[in-house]
């Protein structure tokens, strides 16, 4: 389960790379909120940036985060939606991650890989509404999206507590052999990454069901979302 703190020091708080005596990463200004990694006396920590580092335990105090519920799409008894269940901790995310159970191979393929190139996927959209409005997009959301079906995933890319989005590729970070090797792997099992796109999307992940067999993409879409 996880837990939620927020600082509490006035004259800020030093995010560190590690424990002790680590190099400061920021200073983390009173009542800024944090998600619990590791809990010790120093306790890893995620910014809302998605920073990864340690502060003091000393510091910090519990909240219970606010959580906004997403549009409710209605499921249907035989519409194919599951809920995701990571089989290890190389998949997470903040909500539930609802896909079609037709899909479901396509996220375990990217759970191995993302085991065997020893990374962390933070998923960030799964199952949408085509209605629902995309919160922090950086990318114009397609209006024939595989997420309006359950057939794709958004993903952040976690390597050695450092988090790569769509910022990182679109900006002079050096992106990790790990992520990219990851992602042709996962290509070449299949899925589709959207930072092939014309328009690059590259946290977004899917089987391309939209293109392969948009006669099921409707039918599918239809049965969720009439």
């Amino acid at each position: 389960m996880k837990k939620y703190f927020r600082t509490r020091s006035d004259n800020g708080l030093r995010l560190r790379n590690s424990p002790f005596d680590g190099d400061t990463l920021e200073i983390l200004p009173d009542d800024t909120k944090l998600t619990a990694v590791d809990e010790q006396t120093w306790v890893k920590v995620i910014t809302p940036s998605g920073k990864v580092g340690y502060v003091l335990k000393d510091y910090l105090e519990p909240y219970k985060p606010r959580i906004t519920p997403e549009k409710v799409v209605p499921f249907l008894l035989d519409n194919g939606i599951i809920q995701y269940r990571p089989r290890n901790d190389c998949i997470t995310s903040e909500q539930p991650i609802r896909i079609h159970k037709d899909f479901e191979k396509s996220l375990l393929i990217m759970e191995e890989e993302a085991k065997n190139h020893e990374l962390k996927l933070l998923v960030t959209s799964s199952l949408r509404s085509p209605l629902s409005p995309v919160g922090n997009a950086i990318v114009k959301p397609a209006s024939v999206s595989n997420h309006h079906v359950g057939h794709a995933v958004d993903v952040n890319f976690m390597y050695k507590t450092i988090c790569y989005g769509s910022r990182a590729f679109k900006g002079s970070t050096q992106i990790p052999d790990n992520i990219t090797q990851f992602i042709c792997a996962v290509c070449k099992q299949g899925l589709r990454w959207g930072g092939h796109f014309g328009t690059p999307d590259y946290v977004h992940f899917d089987d391309k069901l939209n293109i392969n067999d948009p006669e099921q993409y409707q039918r599918k879409l239809k049965q969720l979302h009439g």
